[in-house]
């Protein structure tokens, strides 16, 4: 079990998430740029539909949550931060049903 705490401890600590939220920045931008050259599709088989991007994305999520428990957010009313870190949560539970659930289309506006 200690061996177990000091992985999550690791995993999940305040450092790695700034890592987590960087490697999603890099990822993103690089893939604007393989948009723009080689197209959409390109782009989403490259990263967006890529097992580690996913995994950079739960990883995230997953470290937001135990911090709000860990630093004790809620009993020490820091409702600010706990609504900030709650919405980037709620936002990435959103990007994984569309991902999941979503279907692609197209959408004439009129102008």
């Amino acid at each position: 079990m200690n061996l177990f705490k000091k992985i999550s401890d690791k995993l999940f600590s305040t450092t790695i998430s700034g890592v987590y939220i960087i490697l999603f920045a890099v990822s993103i931008a690089t893939a604007t740029f393989i948009e723009n050259d080689y197209g959409t599709s390109s782009a989403q088989n490259a990263i967006f539909k890529s097992w580690w991007f996913e995994l950079i994305l739960l990883l995230f999520a997953i470290s937001l949550i135990i911090n709000i428990f860990r630093f004790r957010m809620i009993q020490q009313k820091k409702w600010a931060i706990v609504t900030f870190h709650a919405a980037i949560v709620v936002i990435l539970i959103g990007a994984g049903i569309t991902r999941y659930f979503g279907s692609e289309g197209i959408m004439h506006i009129r102008e």
